[in-house]
């Protein structure tokens, strides 16, 4: 499989390839070029050669929404609620916490400028926002699209750092789960870097499988 994809974001230009062989695709017309490819090292011998590099380990993961824990509803101690007017407070929590994502980092050096305009650009892909509340304030979000029939994607989430020992993450993620199963879904998934451990906990609280281990390349033209 191979596919490409380029994205005008404000002032540059992104390609995004998703590939399973080595082969070659031009480098030119555009600013930013990421690469996603199995975890082999025939890719990253393949792609150092043509001047990126390595930035990331990935793995996704599944839910099974067909088997949910019968007491969830205890692990979800606080709010959350479907939002559709909250686009710049979760903007402001996603800006500061993905200061190394390499989903948005695209450069070689970390650029906060750079990286919030492309989740900027990602937040206008996504179809549904979920807010978990404190004090009726916005602490945590979660952006989900449906990929494929009853299939939903976590694009992006993140609580808020001065928040995450309140049990934010576990009362979103597990209220997810509840409401794309009552939804009649099949899967969650998402896609999460190899060095987030206390994600990586979270999800396997939650009875996730971890698999497709994927390697991200940048370069900048």
């Amino acid at each position: 499989m191979f596919t490409s994809k380029e994205e005008k974001i404000e002032n540059f230009v992104l390609r995004e390839i998703v590939t399973d062989e080595v082969t070659d695709f031009p480098l030119d017309g555009c600013d930013y070029i990421r690469v996603k490819t199995p975890a082999k090292y025939e890719f990253q011998d393949d792609l150092e050669k043509k001047g990126f590099f390595r930035a990331d380990r990935m793995l996704k993961v599944s839910i099974n929404l067909k088997r949910i824990d019968p007491d969830i509803d205890k692990k979800i101690r606080q709010q959350v609620v479907s939002v559709t007017d909250k686009e710049e407070e979760i903007f402001a929590i996603a800006k500061k916490s993905f200061p190394v994502d390499r989903r948005f980092h695209i450069s070689r050096e970390y650029n906060d400028d750079l990286a919030s305009s492309v989740i900027r650009h990602r937040m206008g892909e996504i179809q549904e926002y979920f807010v978990v509340l404190y004090k009726d304030a916005p602490i945590g979000f979660a952006g989900i699209t449906e990929i494929e029939e009853k299939v939903f994607e976590i694009k992006l989430a993140a609580v808020d750092e001065k928040y995450r020992m309140t049990g934010a993450a576990i009362s979103l993620y597990n209220f997810l789960v509840k409401e794309y199963a009552s939804r009649g879904g099949k899967q969650l998934i998402g896609w999460i870097s190899t060095v987030n451990c206390p994600v990586m906990n979270l999800y396997s609280a939650l009875g996730a499988v971890f698999s497709e281990p994927s390697d991200i390349f940048l370069k900048k033209v």
